[in-house]
């Protein structure tokens, strides 16, 4: 409960929030699918956290399929700001939680992609880069894929999404086009792993130029994902700052 109260009152926080995830270590170095987590928390959450904290925590636990695609992008690319090194925390992601993960992620995205177009136009470019061609990417890096691979009646509404994304300007899409797009996709998908049809809603969150705190304290794992670059350009905070937290 304090680490979430210490988010609900930590300013300035990036424009799109902090997301965090609390894991026992034991699955962090040893993984286990789907990952079992002890507390989740998101900007999405922010109310719910608010109006009762200890309700909040009480029921965010359980396990989650997500997780496979936050450590193997940490294994990858993910740099550790506090703590023991990552090497030491996470263990190997097996390729093919990974390539389930990433599709439990995008297999509804027909259905939601109006909602979400610049996470699910992304996303889905990054879900094809990985059941294609066994890529692990970010949304951006996922986006610039799709412009050299996909067709390239695709590109502009890959362009919009990667500017929208970066926060460059506001985009307006077709709403049918992104319907088209998505069901191209997501047939790609299915024919370069022989992947299951279905639909299941997962949110899948990428670690684009973000970076990995991860602080080890009685076999508990916090793993924070945020925009950490914004804070640094705009000197809100040091390149070699720490967040003291507390564990009971």
């Amino acid at each position: 409960m304090r680490i979430t109260d210490f988010l609900l009152e930590l300013e300035p926080v990036p424009p799109k929030g902090i997301e965090m995830s609390i894991v026992e270590e034991k699955y962090c170095k040893n993984f286990a699918y789907p990952t079992p987590y002890v507390l989740h928390y998101s900007e999405s959450h922010r109310r719910e956290a608010a109006e009762d904290l200890e309700e909040y925590c009480g029921k965010m636990n359980g396990k989650d399929h997500d997780l496979a695609g936050h450590f193997t992008v940490i294994n990858k690319a993910g740099i550790t700001l506090y703590g023991l090194p990552k090497e030491e925390v996470f263990g190997n992601v097996p390729y093919s939680c990974y390539l389930d993960s990433i599709w439990r992620d995008i297999r509804d995205s027909l259905e939601r992609i109006g909602g979400d177009p610049v996470y699910y136009v992304l996303n889905l470019a990054r879900g094809l880069a990985a059941a294609s061609q066994g890529e692990v990417l970010s949304k951006e890096q996922g986006g610039a894929w799709g412009i050299r691979h996909l067709p390239v009646c695709y590109r502009p509404l890959i362009e919009t999404a990667l500017k929208a994304y970066k926060g460059s300007e506001k985009a307006a899409f077709d709403k049918e086009r992104l319907r088209e797009y998505a069901d191209y996709v997501i047939k790609k998908c299915m024919l370069a792993k022989n992947l299951p049809s279905g639909s299941t809603a997962h949110s899948l969150c990428c670690f684009s130029r973000r970076e990995i705190l991860n602080y080890s304290s009685g076999g508990v794992v916090i793993v924070l994902s945020f925009l950490w670059k914004n804070l640094l350009l705009k000197n809100r905070i040091s390149p070699t700052a720490t967040i003291p937290m507390e564990i009971n």
